[in-house]
């Protein structure tokens, strides 16, 4: 047998030898597109999902802004002002000495009024205290703080509760949290704002100087129990002495982090050296780079307001109306006062992990974060589209990989209704 002929080439049939070499070609270029395509294919969807697993602790952390802003309340009612010159908010003096009687002031009107507060201001005018807290380096853009009926206390578990309290508070707390069990709708304060730093705050006491601690920005949720909330501690009810807005809307005050009704945020507890807002805070999301809140309403296409009227300066607290005995002041009570915006627009940008840990080269005791922030940015709110431009071409010059949230979420409990005639 002729070996050779088993390694012989055939011809197929009918073809030439230039046709076969030429369909080999076609199909080599054919399975070499094929291949091409698939490996693009593939590190797209490789790419993709690792921007959404990325990104996916914010947008978890931006459903839950929204979520709970939704459901912010105030609560407001009609009350009595009296001719008192020293509070017009009682009847009495409160002069009571042994030897002088109280003296009582007849109504003057009545206004609209709110023991609760909803708060959206530039984070520099709130948050004053940053320091007290180690690896807490720096805050920028806004923050947002309110009350909601969440009904979150330290356990759902009322002989829980009660055995907390009484190792805490003593025995006879405790024999009143067992006879008031928590309730559902009981009022939690919630707050959001961003600081950057160390989290090194944040590790347990043997994990410290143990394990390497990451620099970065964050997006922080401020989230007291039931039991722990000072919206209505009497050392923190509304002052109309100390409050400062006359104007309509209210301007930017330095003095809000002093005011009575925002001491639930910034007040010191006793023994303690922490704010409020430090104490019962905890990270929702990393490399958050900026938050901004715009307080809104509603308008008609053919009006010329602007929705951003009512905190032209991102500026808006439902405390800061100074009530008077005023008889013209009363029947004038601004929309503001007291009460919630309509909407509100959030905007969160978000870097990367990659990003967050590139920029992350400062030593720990740096207190200037790695973004170069410029203080003109997100002061005005018809300067929302310029800022946020600028912000994305820092963002670019650093080639950082990021994403912008945006939504305006409606408050459900707001009675904005123009202004109100509160009548005298």
């Amino acid at each position: 047998m002729n070996t050779s002929s088993l390694f012989r080439v055939r011809r197929p049939a009918g073809f030439t030898v230039i046709e076969v070499l030429v369909s080999t070609t076609v199909l080599a270029i054919l399975l070499a597109l094929v291949s091409e395509i698939v490996g693009n294919v593939q590190q797209t969807w490789r790419r993709t999902n690792a921007k959404i697993y990325q990104f996916r602790e914010a947008r978890r952390a931006f459903e839950t802004i929204k979520k709970n802003l939704a459901q912010a309340t105030l609560n407001p009612y009609m009350r009595y002002v009296y001719k008192n010159p020293k509070n017009v908010m009682s009847p009495y003096d409160g002069n009571v000495t042994s030897n002088t009687a109280m003296k009582e002031y007849p109504p003057a009107g009545w206004t609209r009024f709110s023991d609760l507060q909803f708060i959206s201001v530039p984070s520099s005018y709130l948050l004053q205290g940053i320091g007290a807290v180690s690896g807490a380096i720096a805050s920028q853009t806004h923050c947002v703080f309110f009350q909601l009926p969440l009904g979150q206390s330290l356990t759902q578990n009322a002989s829980d509760q009660a055995s907390y309290m009484s190792l805490v508070y003593g025995a006879a707390v405790a024999s009143a949290v067992q006879a008031n069990p928590p309730v559902a709708t009981a009022m939690n304060g919630r707050g959001y704002f961003i600081l950057y730093g160390s989290d090194i705050a944040y590790a347990p006491s043997f994990l410290k100087n143990r394990v390497n601690y990451k620099l970065r920005y964050r997006l922080m949720e401020f989230a007291p129990p039931t039991e722990f909330n000072d919206i209505y501690n009497l050392a923190n009810a509304y002052d109309p002495l100390q409050a400062t807005g006359t104007a309509t809307p209210p301007q930017p005050s330095s003095n809000v982090a002093s005011e009575p009704t925002s001491k639930w945020i910034t007040e010191v507890a006793a023994g303690s050296t922490t704010p409020n807002y430090l104490a019962w805070s905890h990270a929702i999301a990393d490399n958050v780079v900026a938050l901004v809140v715009s307080p809104q309403t509603p308008v008609a296409s053919s009006s010329s307001t602007l929705p951003t009227s009512i905190a032209p300066n991102y500026y808006y607290n439902s405390s800061e109306y100074q009530i008077t005995s005023n008889a013209s002041n009363l029947a004038n009570e601004p929309s503001y006062a007291f009460n919630l915006p309509p909407q509100v627009q959030i905007t969160m940008i978000v870097i990367d992990e990659a990003t967050g840990a590139s920029l992350a080269t400062l030593p720990v005791a740096q207190t200037t974060p790695p973004i170069t922030w410029q203080v003109g940015w997100f002061n005005l709110a018809t300067s929302y589209a310029t800022d946020l431009a600028a912000v994305e071409s820092t963002l670019i010059g650093l080639k950082a990989n990021y994403r912008i949230f945006t939504a305006v979420v409606p408050i459900r409990n707001s009675r904005w209704n123009g202004y109100q005639a509160a009548g005298t």
